[in-house]
């Protein structure tokens, strides 16, 4: 990026100081023959903007509301609208495995290893990792010993997970000397 700049700042001044042989507009060298000029990076930096904390440390936390099986559907086959978990419905309906129940659920994003994951089951009661479910790090996914009942209705997943980051712009300040 630094090595564009100079370029440009070479073809400004070869195009203004047409007079002036090419080969005495020099990049950090010291002339061999006068009149010259000489640019000299003095220095650079660079700011990212338009990225919040969160994001410049790519952990981004989710909470994620799971249907459970046995959710009241219509006869159009679409579940009944309520609650935060009503944008999952599609997702959940495409996971329910048996009439027994579920016991396996994808989450939208493959939960850090070393973060924090979090199940409650109805919201509120927290479940333990190891005894009432299992994670999945490599596929994404909590899986059960047993499909929760369906009275619960819904599953509430914590966790964090690695975001895609998006670098909305960057603003670069470089310092050049020009001696002549």
């Amino acid at each position: 990026m630094l090595r564009e700049i100079e370029d440009t700042i070479l073809k400004v001044l070869r195009e203004c100081l047409a007079d002036l042989p090419e080969d005495r507009i020099l990049i950090e060298a010291k002339p061999s023959r006068l009149p010259a000029v000489t640019i000299v990076n003095r220095g650079f930096k660079i700011e990212k903007s338009g990225l919040s904390e969160v994001q410049e440390d790519r952990m981004i936390e989710e909470v994620e509301r799971l249907p459970i099986d046995g959710d009241k559907e219509r006869e159009t086959g679409e579940e009944e609208t309520g609650g935060e978990w009503d944008r999952n419905r599609d997702r959940g309906r495409n996971q329910r495995r048996s009439a027994q129940g579920q016991t396996s659920y994808k989450l939208r994003h493959k939960p850090l290893k070393e973060g924090r994951i979090r199940v409650e089951c109805p919201p509120g009661i927290p479940l333990k990792e190891g005894i009432d479910y299992f994670v999945d790090f490599v596929e994404g996914s909590i899986r059960f010993p047993e499909a929760p009942a369906s009275s619960k209705k819904t599953i509430l997943v914590k966790y964090s997970y690695e975001g895609a980051l998006a670098v909305k712009g960057l603003k670069l300040l470089a310092r050049y000397a020009i001696d002549t």
